[in-house]
């Protein structure tokens, strides 16, 4: 019989190896990074001073497996991303990081007769410009309608929350609908994108809102200009047995950012300005209630703008976006530009001595839009200043495949700092941050 079986399993093996075997090709890149920060004062508190500093680790890879021709699964996954020293604390203490290798996309392409699509968990949250992004994964059904060269219309159904499966609530569910039309020529590009938000949940309350966002960004021989305007409005309703009259609010604000840059031979310089809408104190009350502080979905300025090295840096601990204004019922020190808005500009120069080395300073401002209410104190804030801040910047490719960057800001706190900081304003001292990073890319 044992004879009989093993003529039986060659006989498999020969015929399996007969067929003939479908290419499968994959595409990897990717990347492994270390960073180190140093920070002075991160409490801007002369009464509660202390320095904070800490290594960090990331290895990510992207796959592109190639079915067919017209059919691909992309992968993502990140291993590492946390705090040196936090993986394996054991016996030493109840507070690790074992969760140290994630999945973060799959998704599908299919390139039909009639357009591409995309299916599974994909990048969202960026469109654009990166002022007022945040990129994430989310759930996505993508259709992408290619009009020649130049023209992209694109469908998206984006799944945030699934509360009312098996439940006895009839729609609790928070969804995204996208519509987008892009417009890519030699020397501009420039599109329109829609939103409608639906963020449902019938044990608290219903949020029904709508967002456009046109941009721009054209290259014209050696200058540059960016532009990106933001808009939402709808209606919040409130859901609950006993909500109280007048707790429904309409939803209604907007951002704007422009920037201006050249570069000439080895020098470069930009110059910018950027506007995110806050609270208007008047319309917390009475029955004309209204959320105004923009970027709802995101919040404000969005983690992915990294123009300074401390007010917007998105590597770290910043200032002015690292927030989601969802949160804002919370005030903490991350939700108080939700309400306090921003007006912040700034000008930069760079020069590169060499091809694989460059050098840069930038300078700027940042004031609150509303400080009219503080939700910490409920009294205007102590000042509408959020500071000025000079960075410094370096970037070495040591090889073509590893670079080097050092990054040093130092903000000078201005009044506004001690509203989002929670400190006395005599008290209240200025920051300074170092920040390096070493990466090899592939």
């Amino acid at each position: 019989m044992k004879r009989y079986i093993s003529i039986a399993l060659a006989l498999c093996l020969v015929a399996a190896l007969s067929v003939p075997v479908m290419a499968l090709e994959i595409e990897t890149k990717g990347g492994y990074r270390v960073r180190g920060f140093s920070y002075k004062n991160p409490s801007f508190d002369d009464q509660n001073k202390y320095t904070d500093a800490k290594y960090d680790h990331r290895l990510r890879m992207d796959h592109v497996l190639t079915v067919a021709d017209n059919l691909k699964l992309s992968v993502r996954w990140t291993a590492f991303d946390n705090t040196w020293g936090t993986e394996n604390l054991g016996a030493y203490s109840t507070v690790g990081d074992y969760n140290t290798f994630f999945v973060n996309r799959a998704f599908m392409t299919y390139i039909s007769p009639i357009g591409k699509f995309d299916v599974g968990r994909m990048l969202g949250g960026a469109w654009a410009l990166p002022f007022g992004d945040y990129a994430g994964d989310f759930n996505r059904i993508k259709y992408t309608l290619p009009i020649g060269d130049k023209v992209a219309l694109l469908g998206i159904i984006q799944k945030g929350a699934e509360r009312d499966f098996g439940a006895a609530r009839s729609d609790a569910d928070s969804d995204v609908y996208y519509l987008v039309g892009n417009y890519k020529a030699e020397k501009f590009s420039t599109g329109l994108l829609t939103a409608h938000v639906r963020n449902n949940n019938n044990e608290a309350g219903e949020q029904a809102y709508y967002a456009a966002v046109p941009y721009f960004d054209g290259k014209f021989g050696p200058i540059g200009f960016m532009l990106e305007f933001a808009y939402e409005f709808g209606r919040y309703n409130d859901e609950r047995t006993a909500a109280v009259a007048g707790n429904d609010m309409e939803i209604g604000a907007f951002t704007f950012g422009a920037e201006l840059n050249g570069h000439h031979g080895a020098f470069g310089w930009e110059t910018g300005y950027g506007h995110v809408q806050g609270q208007d104190a008047r319309r917390l009350a009475g029955r004309d209630r209204k959320f105004t502080f923009a970027n709802f979905a995101y919040g404000g300025l969005g983690q992915d703008w990294d123009k300074f090295v401390y007010l917007t840096d998105t590597s770290g601990t910043a200032i002015l976006n690292n927030y989601c204004s969802n949160d804002a019922g919370t005030v903490t020190d991350a939700t108080m530009p939700a309400y306090g808005g921003v007006h912040i500009w700034w000008l930069g120069i760079s020069y590169a001595p060499k091809e694989n080395l460059k050098l840069s300073v930038l300078g700027g401002a940042a004031r609150a839009a509303e400080y009219d209410f503080n939700p910490r104190t409920g009294r205007p804030w102590q000042g509408a200043d959020y500071g000025q801040e000079l960075d410094f910047k370096a970037s070495w490719d040591i090889t073509p495949n590893l670079n080097y960057a050092f990054n040093f800001g130092w903000l000078f706190a201005g009044d506004a700092m001690a509203d989002v900081k929670g400190v006395n304003k005599i008290d209240l001292q200025d920051g300074c941050k170092i920040y390096h990073k070493l990466e090899i890319s592939f």
